[in-house]
Order: C-alpha cells, then sequence, then structure tokens
C-alpha cells in the first residue's frame, strides 16, 4: 500500500513540474516525506489542482488557435473581408503569385474603401512584378498614389515604380521617375533604392559615366547590408568609363570610400591597356593606402608579375626594315628618311635625346617577326615598318602590344588590332582624292573606265566606280584589255560605239601581211609590226633621234599589230565616235598608259580628261605619250617640286645630305618618324599604351607627305597631292582642303 501511493504521488508531481516547464529529472528524486505519508486529503488537494492546470492548458490552446484580426473573442470567426485578405498574404508568402493576384484584386473589387486598400493596391503591384506584368503592376502603383497619396505606402509604391520601368526595358522612364522621386521627401534606404535603379538604366543606355555617378549616390545612401552589392555595380559601371574619366573620379572620392575600389581598378586597368607604367603606379599606390584591403595581395602579386621588359624606354625607337633582300632599295630610302627626321628633331629645341634601333627583315617573314619581338624585348617604345611581310610583323606586334606603324599598301592592314598603325599612300586615298577633284572642282559626271585585266587594274576599277557613284556622278563605260596588249583600237572602239566586225578582206593573212616600220634608236635598228608611229608619238617627231624609248618597250612596240598610214588614210571614212564621258580613268603604269594615250587620240576621243594613279609620275609618261598626255591628271602622296616651303626645306636638306631628290618612300618615312619622335617626346607619355592613344588623339600633322592623322582603326588620314601634266612638266594642282 505505502508502495503504491509513493509511486502514485511521484508521478503526479513529475507530470505538475512537466506541465511547468520543470525537469522531471530533478522531481524524481525528491523526498516523499513532504507529502505527509499517506495523508489522504493532501493527495485529494492534488488531485484538484491537477484538474485546474488541465482546464489552463485547454483554454491557452484555445487562444492560440484564435485568428488574430477576428477583434472579437477567441471564439469568433473572422469577416469576409479579413478572411479574404489573410487568405490573399498566404498566397503570397507562399510565393503562389497567381492565386495571391485573383485573390488580391477580389479584395480590391469588393472593398475598394477598406483600410486595408492601400497595401492591396501595393501587393497587387508587387504581385505583377512578380508574374513579369510590369506595365499592369505600374498601374496599380499609380492608383495607389493616386487614391491614398498621404500614405506612407504611396512613396514606396513611387519606389517600386521605377524599378517597374527599369524592369520593363522602359530605361529613360526609368530615369524620369527617379529624378521626379528623388524631388520628394524620401528615406534613406528609398533614395538608395531609386539610385540604384536609376544606375542599372543608364547602363542599359550603355551611358557608364552617368551610371557610375548614380551607383556613387546610392553608395552614399547604403546601410551596411547593401555595401558590398552596391560596391559591385560601382565597379561594373567604373569598368566602362574612359580612363581620364576614372582618374578625375577617384579624385573626387577625396580618400573617402570606395576610393580604394577605384584605385585598384584603374591598376587593373590600365594593365588590360597594356600600360604596365600606369598600372603599376596605381597599384603601388593602393597596396599602400590600403595595405589590409581585400584585393591588396591581388595587387602585390600583380606588381610582382610585371615583366621588366613592359616598361619600355620612351627614348628609343625601333625601325624594322628590309635592309637586304628583294625589297633592299626601299628599305634603304625608307632609313634614309627616318635618319634624316631624326637629325632635324634633335636639332629642335628642348628635344629629347632620341636614338633609333635598326633591325634588317631581309624581305623574310622569319626575319621580319623575330625583328618584333627583338625590338620588343629592348623596350622600345614604338615600331617604324616594316614594308614588306607586314601582315606578319603587325600581328607579332598585336600580340606584344607594341605600336607599329607599317608602311604598306596592304589592304585591310589595321584590322589586325589596336597596336597597328599605317602611314602610307593607299588605293582608297587615291581614288577618293581623283574622284573629289573631278567631280567637286572640275564638275565633271560622266566617267569612262578603260583598265587592264589583272588584280592592280580591277582594284582600282572597283575603287573608282563606287566612288563616282558615291559622289553623285555616274559610269557610262568600261572596258578591260589583256596586261600584255599592245593595240588598244578594240577596248578603245567598244566605249565609243564604233566597234565593229572586220571586212575579211580587211584581215591579215599571209597574202595580206602587215607593213613594217623601221624604228631606230641608239645605233640599232628593230623590226615592228607598229602602228601609225609618227602619230603614236609626236606630230612633229623624227624617229631617228628618238631616244628616250625605254628598252623594255622595245619589244612591246615590235609587237604591236596596226596598219601603216598609208593603209590608214586607204580605207573608207569612220563614222564619229560617241563621246557621252567627260573622263577616262586609266589605272595602269606609265608604259601602258603611254601607248593609250596616242591611241585615245588616234581614235579621236579627244577634248576629255585623263585620269591615273600615283604611276603616272613618271616622265616615262611624258616621254612616250608626248602631248597627248597634256592634261592628265593623277594622285601622289609627295610632289618634290611642290609650292611647299617645308617641302622645300626638306628636299634641300635631303638633297645635301645624301645627293639625291627624294620620293614619295624618303619623304613618308620622314613623315612617320617626325609623328612618332614628338609623341614620344612628350612627358605625360610614360607607356606605349600612351603611345598608341597618342597616335590615335594627334591633331592632324603638317607633314610634308600631306596633313596627316590617324582614323580609329589606326589607318592614316591624309591629304594627297594632285598632279597635272602640263607644258612637259608636273604641275601641282592646287586643292581646296
Amino acid at each position: 500500500m505505502m508502495s503504491s501511493l509513493s509511486s502514485s504521488v511521484t508521478s503526479t508531481r513529475v507530470m505538475v513540474g512537466l506541465q511547468r516547464g520543470e525537469s522531471a529529472c530533478g522531481t524524481v528524486g525528491g523526498k516523499l516525506e513532504n507529502f505527509g505519508g499517506n495523508n489522504m486529503n493532501y493527495i485529494k488537494k492534488i488531485k484538484f489542482f491537477k484538474k485546474i492546470l488541465i482546464v489552463l492548458c485547454a483554454v491557452c490552446l484555445c487562444f492560440s488557435c484564435a485568428r488574430m484580426d477576428s477583434g472579437g473573442w477567441f471564439f469568433q470567426k473572422a469577416d469576409p473581408e479579413t478572411a479574404l485578405y489573410n487568405d490573399a498574404r498566404q498566397k503570397h508568402r507562399e510565393q503562389s503569385h497567381g492565386a495571391a493576384y485573383t485573390l488580391y484584386r477580389e479584395h480590391a473589387i469588393r472593398y475598394p474603401q477598406s483600410e486595408r486598400a492601400p497595401e492591396v493596391l501595393f501587393f497587387l503591384g508587387q504581385v505583377c512584378i512578380s508574374l513579369e506584368r510590369y506595365g499592369e503592376a505600374r498601374q496599380f502603383f499609380q492608383q495607389l498614389i493616386t487614391r491614398h497619396p498621404d500614405t506612407a505606402l504611396a512613396l514606396d509604391a513611387g519606389v517600386e515604380m521605377t524599378e517597374a520601368f527599369y524592369l520593363d526595358g522602359d530605361y529613360r522612364g526609368a530615369i524620369g521617375y527617379a529624378e521626379r522621386m528623388l524631388r520628394t521627401d524620401l528615406l534613406a534606404f528609398q533614395v538608395m533604392r531609386v539610385y540604384e535603379v536609376m544606375g542599372k538604366s543608364h547602363l542599359g543606355l550603355e551611358d557608364a559615366p552617368a551610371a557610375y555617378a548614380a551607383f556613387l549616390n546610392a553608395y552614399r545612401s547604403a546601410g551596411k547590408g547593401d555595401i558590398e552589392r552596391l560596391t559591385r555595380r560601382l565597379l561594373t559601371a567604373a569598368s566602362m568609363i574612359p580612363l581620364p574619366d576614372l582618374r578625375m573620379a577617384l579624385e573626387l572620392l577625396e580618400g573617402n570610400p570606395p576610393a580604394g575600389d577605384i584605385m585598384y581598378l584603374l591598376g587593373i586597368r590600365y594593365m588590360e591597356e597594356g600600360d604596365y607604367w600606369e598600372a603599376k603606379v596605381f597599384l603601388d599606390r593602393f597596396v599602400e593606402t590600403y595595405p589590409r584591403h581585400p584585393y591588396a595581395s591581388f595587387a602585390r602579386q600583380i606588381i610582382a608579375d610585371i615583366p621588366a621588359s613592359d616598361l619600355f624606354d620612351k627614348n628609343v625607337v625601333g625601325c624594322l626594315l628590309p635592309l637586304s633582300g628583294r625589297y633592299e632599295s626601299f628599305g634603304q630610302q625608307a632609313l634614309k628618311g627616318i635618319e634624316l627626321a631624326l637629325a632635324v628633331f634633335a636639332g629642335s629645341p628642348d628635344a629629347a635625346q632620341l636614338k633609333i634601333l635598326v633591325r634588317d627583315s631581309a624581305s623574310d617573314t622569319g626575319r621580319t617577326v623575330s625583328g618584333v619581338k627583338e625590338l620588343h624585348d629592348l623596350r622600345v617604345a614604338a615600331i617604324i615598318g616594316p614594308m614588306a611581310e607586314a601582315e606578319a610583323a603587325a600581328a607579332e606586334a598585336q600580340d606584344l602590344r607594341i605600336p607599329i606603324v607599317t608602311l604598306t599598301q596592304k589592304v585591310d592592314i589595321t584590322d589586325i588590332g589596336e597596336w597597328v598603325f599605317r602611314n602610307f599612300l593607299t588605293p582608297v586615298m587615291q581614288v577618293r582624292a581623283l574622284v573629289g577633284h573631278a567631280v567637286k572642282d572640275l564638275k565633271l559626271s560622266r566617267f569612262a573606265i578603260l583598265y587592264p585585266r589583272e588584280n592592280y587594274g580591277e582594284m582600282f576599277m572597283n575603287l573608282f566606280w563606287d566612288e563616282v557613284i558615291a559622289s553623285g556622278g555616274s559610269v557610262v563605260g568600261v572596258e578591260s584589255y589583256d596586261p600584255d596588249q599592245t593595240d588598244f583600237s578594240v577596248p578603245i572602239r567598244k566605249l565609243t560605239g564604233m566597234y565593229y566586225e572586220i571586212p575579211e578582206a580587211l584581215m591579215i593573212t599571209p597574202e595580206n601581211p602587215v607593213p613594217i616600220v623601221m624604228i631606230q634608236k641608239e645605233d640599232q635598228t628593230v623590226a615592228s609590226e607598229g602602228p601609225i608611229i609618227a602619230q603614236v608619238f609626236s606630230q612633229d617627231s623624227q624617229l631617228p633621234e628618238r631616244r628616250w624609248l625605254d628598252p623594255l618597250l622595245d619589244t612591246a612596240m615590235a609587237k604591236e599589230s596596226v596598219r601603216d598610214a598609208e593603209s590608214v588614210a586607204e580605207k573608207e571614212e569612220k563614222p564619229a565616235p560617241i563621246i557621252d564621258f567627260d573622263a577616262v580613268f586609266i589605272p595602269d603604269a606609265p608604259g601602258k598608259a603611254g601607248l593609250i594615250m596616242p591611241y585615245l587620240a588616234y581614235q579621236d576621243v579627244t577634248d576629255i580628261y585623263l585620269l591615273g594613279t600615283n604611276l603616272w609620275h613618271s616622265e616615262r609618261l611624258i616621254q612616250m605619250a608626248g602631248v597627248h598626255s597634256q592634261g592628265a591628271i593623277f594622285p601622289d602622296g609627295f610632289f618634290a617640286r611642290s609650292a611647299s616651303g617645308d617641302v622645300a626645306r626638306f628636299v634641300a636638306r635631303f638633297e645635301k645630305t645624301y645627293g639625291y631628290t627624294p620620293g614619295f618612300i624618303e619623304a613618308v618615312s620622314y613623315d612617320t618618324a617626325m609623328m612618332v619622335f614628338n609623341i614620344v617626346s612628350r612627358a605625360e607619355v610614360r607607356s606605349r599604351s600612351q603611345v598608341k592613344k597618342s597616335l590615335l588623339e594627334m591633331a592632324p600633322y603638317p607633314g610634308i607627305t600631306g596633313r596627316t592623322a590617324f582614323a580609329e582603326n589606326g589607318d592614316a588620314v591624309k591629304d594627297v597631292y594632285l598632279l597635272r601634266i602640263s607644258g612637259g612638266r608636273f604641275r601641282e594642282v592646287p586643292v581646296r582642303r
């Protein structure tokens, strides 16, 4: 009996203790004598208290299950409006956005005057954003702002409205609404959000500086939890800002956050640009100023990895030229121009003590590539050249990130990369200058083209045709001829509408041979199946006295197949040619052009302009064509007899130094060297990247080959000389610039 009682009392105490939150282990060890032994009254009291405790627990359970929003007694059921609102909120919390939208929408329709109406409109806008229905979201936010302007949620709705514009891709709308919101009395976290949306919108419009400014304002209003995210956004925008602007942005921070991040970014940006000098300057400064910054260890490693060869010697310029091999003569001419430029530059006031390192490309691809590598390792500031094998040199220079100014006509050479430049007379430059003068100054509009069927002729034919069309003119006739051809009657007749089949009686056969015309040259007689030689050359020429025939032309002249003067005179009268063009363009060498010009006159194609390329700048053309070359116009990159004082001084210096009159190669090499020397000697230019940048930003240089600047792709933009043959001499054509 006592054992049973003790067990019952112990169990009761354990239960009470547990219901009060006590430990059962602490109760079992208690002394039973505190209960008064077998005192039955005491046991009854314990049972009574147990019942009371159970009732109280039940009451508490009822309270915990009651709706908090009911506003009434815990047994009272929630009203329909509250129930609908609570159901919508529950679905919203569960991210069941479609169901939440339906319930919120029903609440907004059924209870528009409810105290919860502002909240419902706000939540509807948020749900629509989650459903990517941004236009509808803006409508709900606008309803909230219009109907409940004095509520705290009205400003929140304005902030969300800005976000909805951005998410909908309406970046300008987002920026405009953000600016409107910033004129209201926003809290700090709202200001941060508005500026952040504004920054994202500016990035969407590719306006990195404006995005940086917006993110910086957001950063300044941010709490600790937002700093990391906004720093990333800030650096993203800063990575797109031009380096000069980013440097200014760092100065404006005056050491305040996030100055350390921007300083580190500047170092990285300069590394990416290949400007290792500036990169080292900023990274050294960063490590010294912010030794415990999270990026400090990375900065130290980058500094250690910068090769010494990448820190260039600004007083040394490399030259890579074909001083041996098949292009040796051109390389030697270019070297003379560069040497003279160095001598002239050294004599200028306050000139830096520059020197040039010359390497021979030997007109060989392997030697050219190794020459670029060697000059890079010798820390030259830039490379002038090469002339041949320019494509291989340019590719290597691009890989090594060293500025290279090539002297080549190679098509699209500067497309290899941003470190590749070209200063040379190109076919595009020639055609542009020639057509521009013909259309704008001479007021010509109709053109014919007579070209050889080979690469040079076809390239110039296409360029000329395109430029004429682009200038508002028209090409009314195009004919070609074989490069080995010496009789140009057929293509000329086709141009003038006079081509017809030769009667059989006039065809050349063994029974009807071509007459032989004898040409005497320097005590040597050459038999030629030739044209009317007296007409082809000069009206009053005496053939035996003509000593200007080039030996290379003797064979060509001997192969010409036309009739002699007597046979031509006996032919029936020909119809007049149809000359419906103002000028004819002949992109060929002087040897062929010198033959074609008399043929044009013989076919009665007169009173037109003859247009050519820079190959016509040869005394050989005048000697061959004689009076028929008069008035011919063509472009060139240099004219030693120019009226320019700078050209005259250059020619005088060159002739005094080297004993002959310089040509285009010497002149363009001189100009190229002077441009590079001027840039590398500037105090602010301390890296190869800055050399490249300065070349691109250079104001037009008043060179002896014409004013020269570089386009964004690295190709030269030059003035081109136009020359005319007049009185048996080449004369400069005044051109309106």
